[in-house]
């Protein structure tokens, strides 16, 4: 139970004038619906308490009770909950009113007094809500809302919401009646009045709403009968009468009378009946008085007479003629399949209506030569216009209503009986003021409106609240007098607001009393921009850095990065930055520092508009790289030809060496271990390899003397299937190393190794899958038969791949001596088992006499393109000093160039070595002399030859050891303990020049590594003591010769950077390669991008990128693996000042598999006439 305060209404009840106290007023307290005696009073209890002129349970009157009783609602909702009907004390059911009252709530929308929780289609009310049922009384009830009641009745079931008796009276005020149900249809009045019915009383409704009310027979708003009904400034909309009279239903006698009225949206659509979905009348007696005064009856549906309809002719019983009498009304809009406005007999014209379809209304009497027939009112949609009611608008576009201004002032009651419309107080008629008024319940208002204006300074639009404004495009617009328009600015893409002026205020508002002006200030934007560093500005050493710009007063449009490390000597405060420009979201770039120090990072920024900013960014990195301890490792006896070779093996940052002996090989740094086959590692160095199928960093991967190969995982176990054994080869011979690669094109690694037949003189090269150790198809190929036999004959030279003839596989290169015709061969094999031979001259033999004593075949074949041409070149030393070039596609010779006549001892190392315009050949003899040889495609030259003493030099490396950006050779000589490094103009580095110390012999290349990932590599090579019996592996760090802040190229970095040369032969082009990274696919593919950018000033034509190659040199183990050559189709053009083309290349990092790689990238490009240029980077 809900009780209700009436502290302050009572206070409010002592203060009333004293002739109050003549009447009794009682104050409900709670919104239970009850009749007991707990104490309070409920609306049931205070209608008992007048009925009976007794103080009922909690219901006290002040005053005396007589004809003027009052209850008093509060803003609550009071629900009939006492079930039962047919009954008339007030007992259950209905709220029975059987003496004179007045009834207040607070408002309509706040006063509820309902039937049951749910009305139409399924109501739940217990019964009506009112009922009136003795004669003589008077009923007023003001400012509430009537609802959900149900009329269920055994036999009646009337009035839904309100039943009025014969003789009542009922004054309905400032309320509404909806969503009520008479729901009993036996025939004669019962099902009526969904509403309200009148049975033969007296109801007076003023400024209400009857909506939603449904009747299963007639009258779904109003059903009347021999009754007065009054009605003004009210709404009858939206209720059904199932037989006739969706809104109002008249029978028998009586009077109705609709003033400032709109009947709308009613509907009876029976079958065999369903007429007047306004208003039907019907009377077998004395005819009913119908009058409508400046009434609007529109959208109502029927079958017919969708407005206005009367009992028609052939009904039984037959009744008597009516006639309506209209007068300022609009009858339009209706709806029905025929005569859709009215059906009736006669209507009587009192002047002034529109009636939009006559046909059907009979004969029009009256005044009729002020009607306007056959016109659209054009009416808004009912809807709330203002005052306590919803009405039709007359709307004034597309065209002005026909009703406006249609009734002179002072005629037909305009301006005298009628001056306000439906709406009441505030809404005057006529409008304006002594004006002519409109035909309907509505009064079009006329309103003072004034313009406001709009302009902009600078690039900017206004919008307004109200809508109106939207400049651009609508800088005025017409506002009602006293409207508050609220202004808003939104500044243009690098613009930005700045002020408002004229009329209004600061904010932007405005009030409408007169024609205002107010003008919008737009400046332009400062644009300015930021740099975001993700993780920090202060992060260790490797650690990734994504760096963000953060732009502000713009959008941006494009960045370019400059990092603070130089890298094209000399270095200095002009130096060239690395940079790289971005033209698209999220502008973002990546980098990594491997050392420690300070680094300045810089942003250019554009925005859309061209506006330029810079902003910049101090990184600081901390810590220090991994090393590995720069010491003499002892690593027992028997150390063999094989060269050293580095890699992390347990993938915690540090590197490993792996070094081959006579009985193991051994594996030195973060994982010391000793792998040892069956037999003793022949001279072949070790190879490291990464596959996913293995499972491991990486593979390690070395021959024995027998030729049998065996791997194992990075930490030391047997890889499965392992050692590989191939019954051709029974023999390997030293220094003859193995190759990984994709041979076979199919994605996964391959190793290529030969050997000979032991003593029936044949030669074998042989491939497999590294994974699961079968053969490739067609291996092992035989070499040749005529290969001699015995340990004194030279055999089968390391092998080399290298991609010549395309596809996606790697060619075989594998050099042999025929002792038949005393010449030296290389044979290419592809995948599947095909050949090509290259022959040496007569006479002249691999490489023999390397060795003292001993005849091995110690020089292997190199691959790459050597003349610049783009096509791939072999290049092979033989053993009277001549140094061989062959076309590595077709075969032919090309060159053979003079290197002294002792054997060449070494494999032919290829590198940009003394210029970045073409690839220098190095090569060294069995006499100890290194030379520096170059093939343009057309002359041979030898650019320099230091001689370093007597005893065969081993195969030259070359890397940037001492940290100058320049590369040096890395050589050793063989049994002298000695190693050097040689400048790139053949000139001694001091750095390290002496013996490695003891009485002991070299027998293997030297080897690079940046093990303390510092920039720069270390040379580890390896020495066989022989007493005292303790073999040695030696790491030397030269010292650096620039400042450890001046980096070089290092392979890792998110940027592949090194020296970089314009062709300067051409002077309408300036094209540079400005970066190169790179990103892993999915091993062992890796895919680069060559950004490349046209500096040029003024030119007036086009470069366009033609060709992209790069050569990938391997800094560990020679050959290198030769050029892979992309070529843009169409060739991409790169117009001058602009960022050219980002060229992406994919490459299959197999080969290189555990090891550093050096990659040099050509690019070449044509100039307007066609003419091909050729940078290097």
């Amino acid at each position: 139970m809900k009780k209700v305060s009436v502290l302050i209404i009572m206070i409010a009840l002592f203060m009333l004038p004293a002739w109050n106290t003549y009447a009794a007023t009682i104050i409900v307290n709670t919104t239970d619906d009850e009749l007991n005696s707990d104490g309070d009073c409920s609306l049931r209890e205070a209608v008992q308490s007048i009925n009976t002129a007794t103080n009922v349970d909690g219901c006290s009157a002040t005053g005396s009770y007589g004809t003027d009783d009052t209850i008093t609602l509060q803003t609550e909702t009071y629900t009939l909950t006492i079930a039962g009907a047919n009954e008339d004390n007030n007992a259950t059911g209905d709220l029975d009113i059987r003496s004179s009252l007045t009834i207040n709530g607070v408002d309509a929308s706040k006063t509820i007094i309902q039937g049951g929780t749910a009305g139409p289609p399924t109501p739940n009310g217990i019964d009506r809500v009112f009922h009136i049922p003795v004669a003589g009384i008077m009923v007023n009830i003001s400012n509430v809302t009537i609802r959900n009641g149900n009329a269920p009745g055994i036999t009646t079931g009337r009035g839904g919401g309100i039943f009025v008796a014969v003789n009542a009276t009922l004054s309905l005020n400032n309320s509404v009646v909806s969503n009520n149900t008479a729901n009993v249809n036996n025939g004669g009045d019962n099902g009526g009045g969904g509403g309200l019915e009148n049975n033969g009383g007296a109801v007076t409704i003023n400024n209400c709403t009857f909506s939603n009310n449904v009747a299963v027979r007639n009258g779904g708003g109003i059903y009347t009968r021999n009754g007065t009904l009054m009605v003004t400034n009210s709404t009858i909309s939206g209720n059904s009468g199932a037989s006739y009279a969706g809104g109002i239903y008249q029978r028998q006698g009586g009077i109705v009378t609709l003033t400032n009225t709109t009947i709308s949206g009613n509907i009876s659509t029976a079958a065999g009946a369903g007429d007047g979905g306004g208003i039907f009348a019907y009377s077998d007696t004395t005819g009913p008085t119908i009058t409508l005064n400046n009434c609007t009856v529109s959208n109502n549906t029927a079958n017919q007479g969708g407005g206005i309809s009367r009992w028609r002719a052939g009904l039984t019983p037959a009744g008597v003629n009516i006639t309506p009498s209209l007068t300022n009304t609009i009858l339009a809009d209706n709806i029905a399949p025929t005569n859709p406005d009215c059906y009736t007999n006669n209507l009587t014209s009192g002047g002034y209506n529109l009636i939009e379809t006559a046909a059907g209304c009979g004969t029009i009497n009256g005044d009729t030569t002020t009607n306007i027939l056959g016109s659209d009112p054009n009416l808004a949609a009912l809807t709330d216009n203002g005052g306590p009611t919803p009405t039709h608008a007359l709307l004034t576009t597309p065209t002005i209503s026909p009703a406006i201004d249609k009734i002179p002032f002072g005629t037909s009651g305009c301006g005298m009986t009628y001056t306000t419309d439906q709406r009441g107080t505030g809404y005057s008629r006529p409008s304006p003021a002594g004006g002519a008024c409109d035909i309907g319940a509505y009064e079009y208002q006329s309103v003072t409106t004034y313009i406001l204006t709009v302009t902009t300074s600078g690039n900017g639009t206004v919008t307004s609240t109200p809508a109106g404004i939207d400049c651009g495009a609508d800088c005025s617009e017409s506002y009602v007098s006293g409207t508050a328009v609220s202004l808003s600015a939104t500044a243009d893409t690098g613009w930005t607001f700045s002020a408002w002026s004229g009329d209004c205020d600061a904010s932007g508002n405005v009030t409408m009393d007169a024609a205002k002006t107010c003008t919008a200030t737009f400046v332009l934007a400062s644009f300015s921009v930021l740099i975001d560093v993700t993780p920090g500005t202060t992060v260790a050493t490797w650690d990734l850095l994504t760096f963000t710009p953060v732009a502000s007063g713009g959008t941006l449009a494009a960045v370019t990065w400059k990092f603070g490390d130089c890298y094209a000597p000399p270095c200095g405060a002009s130096a060239v930055q690395s940079e790289s420009t971005i033209t698209s979201a999220p502008f973002t770039e990546t980098f990594r520092y491997p050392k420690a120090g300070t680094y300045v990072v810089t942003l250019e920024a554009t925005d859309t508009l061209n506006n330029t900013a810079t902003a910049s960014v101090t990184i600081t990195v901390t810590g220090s790289t991994p090393s590995l301890t720069l010491a003499t490792q002892n690593l027992g006896n028997n150390l063999t030809a094989g060269s050293p070779i580095s890699g992390d093996l347990n993938g915690d940052g540090v590197k490993e060496v792996v070094v081959p002996s006579d009985h193991s090989i051994r594996v030195v740094g973060g994982v010391n271990m000793a792998l040892g086959p069956a037999t003793g590692i022949c001279g072949s160095s070790p190879l490291l390899a990464k596959d996913d199928a293995i499972g491991a960093i990486n593979g390690i991967f070395a021959l024995d003397t027998t030729g049998r190969l065996y791997g194992w995982t990075a930490g030391g176990a047997s890889l499965t299937g392992y050692p590989l054994t191939v019954t051709e080869i029974k023999n390997v011979s030293p220094m003859a190393s193995p190759a990984i690669g994709d041979i076979d094109g199919d994605g996964d690694l391959d190793i290529a190794w030969g050997g000979d037949g032991d003593t029936n003189g044949e030669a074998y090269v042989t491939a497999h899958d590294i994974v699961t150790g079968d053969p490739l198809g067609g291996f092992p190929v035989l070499l040749s038969n005529n290969v001699g036999t015995g340990p004194t004959y030279p055999r089968t030279t390391s092998v080399a791949l290298a991609n010549v003839i395309g596809g996606t596989g790697r060619e075989i290169f594998i050099g042999y001596n025929n002792v038949s015709t005393n010449t030296g061969n290389v044979m290419r094999v592809a995948a599947g088992g095909a050949t090509l031979n290259f022959s040496m001259n007569a006479n002249e033999q691999i490489g023999s006499g390397g060795i003292p004593s001993t005849q091995y075949a110690n020089s292997g074949p190199t691959v790459g393109d050597v003349d610049n041409d783009r096509t791939m070149e072999l290049v092979l030393g033989g053993d009277q000093g001549h140094v061989y070039i062959w076309n590595a596609s077709t075969g032919a010779l090309e060159a053979v160039v003079d290197a002294g006549t002792a054997p060449i001892t070494s494999d032919p190392t290829l590198a940009y070595l003394t210029s970045d315009t073409g690839l220098d050949i190095v090569v060294a003899n069995a006499e100890g002399t290194v030379f520096c040889i170059r093939w343009n495609g057309t002359i041979s030259q030898i650019l320099w030859q230091t001689d370093l003493g007597t005893l065969g030099l081993l195969s030259p490396v070359i890397a940037d050891v001492d940290g100058d950006n320049a590369l040096e050779v890395v050589i050793s000589k063989m049994r002298s303990g000695r190693v050097f490094v040689l400048e790139r103009d053949g000139s001694i580095n001091t750095g390290i020049s002496a013996a490695t110390g003891t009485a002991g012999q070299i027998n293997a290349s030297a080897a690079v590594s940046d093990l303390d990932r510092d920039a720069d590599y270390e040379i580890l090579v390896t020495d066989d003591v022989a007493s005292p019996a303790q073999d040695k592996l030696y790491i030397w760090d030269i010292p650096k010769t620039l400042p450890t802040a001046n980096l070089r190229t290092i392979v890792g970095w998110p940027f592949l950077r090194g020296n970089y040369y314009r062709d300067g032969s051409i002077t309408t082009a300036n094209l540079y390669p400005v970066k190169v990274t790179y990103d892993t696919i999915a091993w062992p593919l890796m895919k680069f991008w060559v950004h490349v950018e046209n500096r040029g000033t003024g030119i007036a034509n086009n470069v366009a990128l033609k060709y992209v190659s790069y050569q990938p040199f391997m800094s560990l183990v020679s050959p290198a693996n030769g050029i892979i050559m992309i070529t843009p189709n169409p060739p991409a053009s790169i117009a001058a000042g602009a960022t050219g083309v980002t060229e992406p290349l994919t490459f299959n990092m197999s080969a290189y598999a555990g090891q550093e790689i050096i990659m040099y990238f050509d690019i070449t490009y044509t100039d307007a006439d066609g003419t091909e240029h050729l940078i290097h980077r």
